[in-house]
């Protein structure tokens, strides 16, 4: 039975957003029809100030992660993770991860519990308010790992800023310093200025080979 992979994430402090509702289900439209291939469900805002999507495969995870985080800003996520089977449907043409169960809902559930309390910790990386991510699957060996490196991840990603989150997306896409100086009007040295500021190379490296691992899990 194939694992499937669930990311909910809660919006930080959402009360401080004017419209936020209708801001929040903007930016979900734009990230929906961007990751339209790796999503089993789209991210759907429930709760008020929750966002929940079941990924087609969990390989996609690292990906994802950040196109939320990209398409969502300024809002601030705390991001809780699932990996595990979901109950049985006949196809996802019209299904609301919201409306649907299983071992990944619980992990997920349990994974932005744990990271809520250890946010209340003093004694932990996890400081209170901060954007983060937690995974929880029944590998302990695939937690421990993810778990630690989203720790040094998600200390690097927070404090990127608009320009080098545009400049960077930009890149990924374009995939040359000069397409993305001629799409911003700027050089092709404060692109790479940007990119090398934001440690965009050390996030490449990471995720392709987080991708790398979650792929030998799915095996």
């Amino acid at each position: 039975m194939q694992p499937f992979c669930v990311i909910t994430a809660d919006i930080i402090k959402s009360r401080k957003y004017l419209n936020a509702k209708e801001e929040i289900n903007n930016k979900l439209d734009q990230l929906n029809k961007k990751l339209k291939n790796e999503l089993f469900t789209s991210f759907v805002l429930s709760r008020g100030d929750e966002i929940q999507a079941v990924l087609n495969n969990i390989e996609f995870l690292p990906e994802v992660i950040r196109n939320v985080r990209y398409y969502c800003r300024p809002f601030q996520l705390r991001l809780g993770v699932g990996i595990g089977y979901i109950e049985a449907i006949l196809d996802n043409q019209n299904h609301n991860s919201w409306d649907m169960n299983g071992q990944a809902f619980y992990l997920a559930r349990d994974a932005m519990d744990t990271l809520n309390k250890l946010q209340r910790k003093h004694s932990t990386p996890y400081k209170k308010h901060y954007p983060a991510t937690y995974l929880w699957s029944m590998n302990e060996a695939l937690n421990l790992s993810l778990n630690s490196i989203y720790i040094l991840v998600d200390s690097i990603i927070r404090n990127w800023n608009d320009e080098q989150w545009e400049t960077i997306m930009l890149y990924e896409s374009l995939g040359t310093y000069e397409l993305v100086s001629r799409q911003l009007s700027i050089s092709k040295s404060a692109v790479q200025q940007r990119c090398d500021l934001a440690n965009w190379r050390s996030i490449v490296a990471v995720e392709k080979n987080l991708k790398g691992l979650l792929q030998r899990c799915n095996d």
